[in-house]
């Protein structure tokens, strides 16, 4: 134990010496780690089992749902942005949206908070300096000032959204989607986020597919299906209603969070990879419903193609 406290207070005073902490950008897993240092000074297992439970408790809880190295910097800007970054448009951290928009997330942050200002703090106000103390508490002083961040009703929507926008659940964007979204939410009108920061509705369809299928009669006047090479130039709209994405087996039809409609476009015939935008390619109308999209092409080869939204190269189709 002797030689842990001593390695202990060498980590702390590295800790306490002010140009490091001023240069130290926060995580959820550094401050509760930091915490467990500052425990180990004052020996609170001793003073207080229930809050030293409660604090490994928090730390298993971040570890599992892979938020320890979610900075407070990140929570942060989705709580107050006007603007989503280009990794947020192009879904690269859609795991980490989810994580911080999780309830059970933020009321841990909340109890991380009030773990680190009671007995604990208390008991430190007998070993350290003023100094000391506010140093060591500089990352936990930031906690808090996020805390009242997210204790603002408006920001639970907020968050909800945001969620369901840019989550887990969220369609993938291609990498043209990617920089036509990023540019449009900072200067287009109907894609900026609203003054207080709540995402836009709308994102901007541009997207090529090989996986969809038709159907259409051979030389033998047999009905087949055939896959298609299409795109779809649109608009996608986001229901940001509270039972949106809930249901049974059927959900993405009939219940969906996001839905889309725009100009179709199918190659000059019938196959998988080749070019519908070259000439002679046939063109109508598409619309979807979740992840579920039917698309109607007019002219000599009318086409009625179904289709459903997924990527085989990650960011190109």
């Amino acid at each position: 134990m002797n030689a842990r406290r001593g390695m202990t207070m060498g980590v702390l005073a590295l800790a306490l010496l002010p140009s490091m902490a001023a240069a130290q950008t926060y995580t959820l897993g550094g401050i509760v780690r930091r915490l467990q240092d500052a425990e180990e000074i004052v020996g609170l297992e001793s003073i207080s089992a229930v809050v030293d439970k409660r604090l490994a408790v928090l730390r298993e809880f971040f570890t599992n749902a892979h938020a320890d190295e979610l900075s407070l910097d990140d929570i942060a800007d989705v709580v107050t942005r006007h603007s989503v970054s280009v990794g947020t448009v192009a879904r690269w951290d859609r795991q980490l949206v989810s994580a911080y928009t999780t309830p059970a997330l933020r009321d841990s942050v909340r109890s991380l908070t009030t773990v680190a200002h009671g007995s604990l703090e208390a008991a430190l106000k007998q070993k350290l300096s003023p100094r000391q103390l506010d140093s060591l508490y500089a990352p936990v002083d930031s906690l808090g000032t996020l805390v009242l961040l997210l204790a603002k009703a408006s920001n639970q929507e907020k968050l909800r959204r945001y969620e369901i926008k840019y989550g887990a659940a969220s369609p993938q964007l291609n990498a043209a989607e990617v920089a036509l979204n990023y540019l449009a939410q900072l200067a287009v009108p109907g894609f900026l986020p609203s003054d207080d920061g709540y995402p836009t509705p709308y994102e901007i369809v541009a997207t090529y597919r090989t996986t969809d299928l038709t159907a259409a009669q051979s030389d033998a006047s047999h009905l087949t299906a055939r896959a298609v090479s299409t795109a779809q130039l649109g608009l996608r709209i986001y229901g940001f209603g509270a039972s949106c994405g809930k249901g049974g087996h059927f959900v993405d039809i009939l219940n969906p969070c996001q839905s889309s409609l725009g100009a179709f476009f199918a190659s000059p015939n019938d196959g998988a990879l080749s070019q519908p935008w070259r000439a002679g390619s046939r063109a109508g109308v598409y619309l979807a419903r979740g992840k579920y999209h039917v698309g109607y092409v007019f002219g000599t080869q009318q086409r009625l193609v179904f289709g459903i939204d997924q990527q085989i190269l990650p960011y190109v189709f």
